[in-house]
């Protein structure tokens, strides 16, 4: 079996005091249907593997908090195998989680004709650039959309796109749920003051949230609840109210 010998590169850890302390990285490599867990520490910043040559894989490198309630709160960054290395060097950004939880999924499927079919032929790389799209669209349209819609990549309903490139369809595209967004303030029930920090688990949209002083929730009405770190406590948002677990 041949080898590649590759290093994977960490997102800086966002230095701002609003976000909880690092306590170190959860590294997981999914390949050939398994998946292996690593960590490590907080000041690392990057991780050097060794991969089964042109094999797809995922790496996926978690931040694990300093939070009781919710210490893997926030999304991990990740990246595909062998898409995007250049010179064995990759990177694996935070925007790339949509797209490695549906690889991750087909991955450990169990072994069918056509998810060889799926890992071997398609076009992961455009799925991958359709849903950096889609936040640098969602983020920069924000200000010209009068229903204030916020929909990111992290609104990818996985399950439908996992399926979709399993069995494609005639004609492919990307589903996302439906979201809307709100102002802290209007929030009913919610007892936090307005100027307090509100973090979304997907750290790109907490920009947002900062320079437009609101959040964005889903209202698809089976996933009907969107979780968010309220200066560090662990709330649940329902139709612009708090719910409580």
């Amino acid at each position: 079996m041949r080898t590649d010998n590759v290093t994977v590169n960490f997102e800086d850890w966002p230095s701002s005091p609003t976000y909880p302390s690092l306590l170190y990285w959860k590294i997981t490599v999914i390949e050939n249907g398994k998946s292996t867990t690593f960590t490590k520490s907080q000041t690392d910043t990057s991780i050097n593997l060794t991969l089964q040559k042109d094999n797809l894989a995922v790496i996926k490198v978690q931040p694990v908090i300093d939070n009781s309630d919710a210490p893997e709160f926030f999304c991990y960054g990740g990246l595909l195998y062998p898409f995007d290395f250049k010179d064995n060097q990759g990177y694996a950004g935070w925007c790339n989680y949509a797209v490695c939880e549906a690889a991750s999924k087909i991955l450990l499927k169990d072994d069918s004709y056509e998810k060889r079919i799926s890992i071997r032929y398609f076009n992961w790389k455009k799925l991958e650039e359709t849903l950096w799209q889609k936040d640098i669209d969602a983020f920069s349209k924000y200000d010209t959309l009068a229903t204030k819609k916020c929909t990111t990549s992290f609104n990818t309903d996985i399950e439908t796109l996992t399926d979709r490139i399993i069995n494609p369809p005639s004609r492919f595209t990307v589903p996302y749920f439906e979201t809307s967004s709100i102002l802290p303030s209007k929030i009913k029930n919610l007892m936090v003051k307005e100027n307090n920090v509100i973090l979304h688990s997907y750290i790109p949209l907490n920009d947002l949230y900062k320079e437009k002083g609101c959040i964005t929730v889903q209202v698809k009405p089976d996933n009907y609840k969107t979780a968010f770190l309220a200066n560090g406590q662990l709330i649940y948002i329902r139709n612009k109210e708090l719910v409580l677990d």
